[in-house]
């Protein structure tokens, strides 16, 4: 953070004073900020109530890093002469940095009133209405800086930032750039730079960027951390972008080797050999740095998420990693209940899902719910903190009548699973009995917005959430928040973590508990729910009626046929020869599942079995090294039988499944919207579901269609289903019409809605009633 200019010691101090004042000056002029405030603190020992004095040692201890001396100081200065702009705006400039953008913009309006605007009080007004959201007026403020400082190479770069949060990326480059022309060695236009390049797509000039700044701190005697840390982020997700996350790893450590006390770069270490396939040697390096500083929270939070993979050889492999998930996050539970817990604001300031999720927890069995509840409760710590430091002051609430306010909240309000799942939710919850507003926090709009911004009474397009989001819910103060699936986007966590209606529920987007306190009901499918179903849940389960959802497909599949021809086509394939899919995501495939592919590929010899390849961070060839082994075990030939496709567009994707006879689907984590993409496309399904609800989605589909023939009892019947439905083509094309006849019931069932805002008037009710809802 700049300094303001710095204040002219006055004649009226006492000689002693006034040589020490003069004494720090020269200090700061020699970058010895430590000295300058060892000999300021004397100064004002000598004249306590010295205005200039006072506002040295506030802004050298801002500059140090200590926000709350700096804070008391500059308040003594706002009591001592209310009139003096620069209390207010040093004032302002501090709670900036203690991440409280409201209070620092109502402290800069006031230093504002007091004063002529100057440029970097509009500056500062920018940062504050950047953080808040408010982009169109934090560039009317630093358009402001600029027309008397039409060349100053820090509101240029400002303006470039602001410039990039607002999505105009164009704009934004040629802001920085220009900044840069006026100087190379600006660190904020350079790092708003490398940001921008990646989000144009453009990962190689993002990566030379980033480690030329990277670079040039590294030469200097004192680099920026906070410029390196920043710098070092913007590589690693520039070689993640270039898919060279191997490359992240030699990038951090040279790093660690200038400074090996950065804590940021022992993360970006752990967290690039994570990304790079080598789960083994990421949570080691975090266990180093937890050692020399037990109160590293992102440390600990990252020691937590590293211990699980998305992918494991072996089961034995898994059962250790889902171990040391659980042990570091009690760990983590613990020292933030604990005698050196932080304190709040250090809470605010700490951002666990900038670093990521748990999201892979409950892919390779049972979610275990006491890690799950370790990592809902810092999150609603964290969060909690974090809305306070935020007082936003709520707008005026808009007028819905009598009816109580349900509000949806999600990022996938476009074409995406959860949008096809859960879309009939807005136009089917009883308009006589509810308000309903959309909340959609993702990037883009599409067709599938449009219909849901039809059907919603009110549509707020918020991308990315934070301030804005929690502003607007705070204003809506709604009945109910609806949250489809969470888990799946931090956006919504962050906001779902915090208490903003007296209900709050989710649902099966992503088919597991949330842990969280502030979460009260899971909304469920009660053909998917195991009788034993409301153990899975730190919320209470509502289970409703059928799938709990009217499906809304997003493509049409009259050109079938002709997609299935020239689809197979391209694979090699003849019509006779079968071609069987198993098309999920490698976290779903569990080791011990391996087996039973290959035993169908045993009895299939001449059969085709496709699968897409990994995305990152799942290494590319874990899950092939893997079927390769069992298919051989079983006589089959790996290399002929097994057909691995690259990662495809969603109509690449149509195609293959309209090529396809039989779709395999994993027990371990059942398909959802693959499923029922797959009966749209007119494939039969074989499954086998199991204790958790994610596993039985496809089984309550089949159920819902009166096509229980296909739903497995065990590994044998799943093997034997699977065979039979390659081999006899009147039986599957028979399953295949049944399905096709009943599949419009999925698209129109009314059964859901009713069911839905029963529930929802219900928890209501209850709340209302000073109850759990």
């Amino acid at each position: 953070m700049p300094s303001p200019p710095r204040p002219v010691p006055p004649m009226s101090l006492p000689p002693g004073a006034r040589a020490d004042l003069g004494w720090c000056l020269r200090l700061i002029d020699a970058g010895d900020r430590e000295g300058a405030l060892e000999a300021c603190e004397r100064a004002l020992s000598q004249a306590p109530l010295h205005i200039d004095i006072l506002l040295t040692a506030a802004l050298l201890n801002l500059d140090l890093g200590r926000p709350g001396a700096a804070e008391a100081q500059y308040l003594q200065v706002t009591d001592l002469r209310p009139t003096d702009p620069r209390g207010w705006q040093g004032l302002g400039r501090t709670r900036l940095f203690q991440g409280a953008p409201g209070p620092a913009l109502a402290n800069l309006d006031r230093a504002l009133s007091l004063a002529p605007p100057s440029p970097e009080l509009l500056h500062d007004r920018s940062v504050a209405l950047t953080q808040l959201g408010r982009l169109d007026e934090a560039l009317t403020a630093i358009d402001g800086a600029l027309e008397t400082t039409p060349n100053g190479v820090r509101f240029l770069g400002r303006r470039a930032r602001i410039l990039e949060r607002a999505r105009r990326w164009e704009e934004a480059e040629a802001e920085a750039r220009r900044a840069l022309a006026l100087d190379p060695t600006d660190a904020q236009a350079a790092l708003t730079l490398a940001d921008t390049l990646i989000c144009l797509h453009r990962g190689e000039e993002a990566l030379a960027r980033a480690r030329e700044t990277l670079d040039h701190q590294l030469t200097r005697t004192e680099p920026s951390r906070d410029t390196l840390a920043t710098a070092l982020d913007q590589a690693c997700r520039a070689v993640r972008f270039l898919d060279r996350p191997a490359e992240a790893a030699g990038i951090a450590r040279a790093v660690l080797d200038r400074l090996p006390d950065m804590g940021e770069a022992a993360r970006a270490l752990a967290l690039s050999l994570w990304w790079s396939g080598d789960f083994a040697s990421a949570p080691p390096v975090l266990d180093a740095l937890l050692a020399r500083d037990p109160a590293d929270l992102e440390a600990r939070w990252l020691r937590m998420l590293l211990a699980l993979r998305p992918l494991y050889a072996t089961t034995g492999e898994r059962d250790a990693a889902r171990e040391d998930h659980r042990a570091a996050a009690l760990a983590l539970a613990a020292h933030l209940d604990g005698p050196d817990a932080p304190d709040g604001t250090r809470l605010a300031l700490f951002d666990p899902l900038a670093q990521g999720y748990p999201f892979h927890a409950p892919y390779h069995g049972p979610l275990d719910l006491a890690a799950q509840r370790a990592v809902g409760h810092c999150l609603s710590l964290v969060q909690e903190h974090w809305a306070a430091l935020h007082p936003t002051p709520r707008g005026e609430r808009p007028d819905v009548g009598p009816r109580p306010s349900v509000v949806l909240v999600g990022s996938f309000f476009r074409d995406h699973t959860v949008c096809k799942l859960f879309k009939a939710w807005v136009t089917d919850l009883d308009r006589s009995r509810f308000h309903v507003t959309v909340v959609h926090l993702g990037d883009t709009l599409d067709a599938q917005s449009a219909d849901v911004a039809r059907s919603a009474d009110i549509f707020h397009h918020l991308p990315r959430g934070g301030l804005p989001a929690l502003t607007l819910l705070r204003t809506l103060a709604p009945d109910v928040i609806v949250y489809p699936e969470l888990g799946m986007s931090n956006d919504t966590l962050r906001l779902a973590a915090i208490r903003l209606a007296p209900v709050q529920a989710m649902s099966w987007g992503h088919p597991v508990s949330s842990g969280l306190p502030s979460i009260d009901l899971f909304l469920s499918s009660d053909l998917m729910e195991p009788p034993t179903g409301h153990l899975a849940y730190t919320e209470r389960l509502v289970r409703l009626p059928g799938l709990s959802i009217r499906y809304s497909p997003a493509f049409a599949v009259d050109d079938a046929v002709t997609a299935r021809a020239a689809t197979r086509r391209a694979l090699g394939l003849d019509d006779a020869t079968p071609l069987l899919l198993s098309l999920q995501t490698h976290a779903k495939y569990h080791p011990d599942d391996d087996a039973l592919l290959a035993r169908i590929a045993g009895r299939l010899p001449t059969a085709r079995m496709a699968f897409i390849d990994a995305r990152p961070p799942t290494p590319k060839g874990m899950l092939r090294a893997r079927l390769d082994a069992a298919f051989r075990a079983e006589g089959a030939d790996p290399g002929r039988q097994i057909l691995m496709l690259p990662p495809m567009n969603l109509d690449a994707y149509r195609r293959l499944n309209l090529a396809g006879d039989v779709f395999l689907d994993t027990p371990a984590w059942s398909g959802g919207n693959t499923t029922l993409e797959a009966i749209h496309c007119g494939l039969p399904i074989v499954t086998l579901p199991g204790s958790p609800m994610w596993s039985r989605h496809s089984a309550a589909i089949l159920s819902s269609l009166g096509i229980p023939e296909t739903i497995a009892s065990n590994r044998e019947t799943y093997v034997d289903i699977a065979v039979r439905l390659a081999q006899d083509r009147p039986w599957r094309d028979a399953l295949v019409a049944r399905a096709t006849q009943g599949k419009t019931r999925l698209f129109t069932d009314p059964a859901p809605g009713r069911a839905l805002s029963d529930a929802l008037d219900q928890a209501i009710r209850r709340a209302r009633a000073g109850k759990r809802p």
